[in-house]
């Protein structure tokens, strides 16, 4: 499966709660990946305390590792 690797030229990402739906648009952090539009984490309100780690989708809905 071939991987398009470009880089967003948006200086913000989507952060989308995959609980609640609840989404913002903020400054990417340096290390988030370039090819990644939406970084999918839990939201404070929806947080139970649990280790939750960000994951990021890229403009094809595929997942960015």
């Amino acid at each position: 499966m071939a991987v398009n690797r470009y880089k967003s030229l948006d200086p913000l990402i989507e952060l989308r709660c995959p609980d609640c739906g609840e989404t913002m648009r903020t400054a990417r952090l340096d290390d988030d990946p370039p090819e990644a539009t939406v970084c999918e984490i839990i939201c404070p309100d929806c947080d139970d305390g649990d280790f939750h780690a960000a994951r990021f989708i890229d403009r094809y809905g595929n997942e960015v590792r």
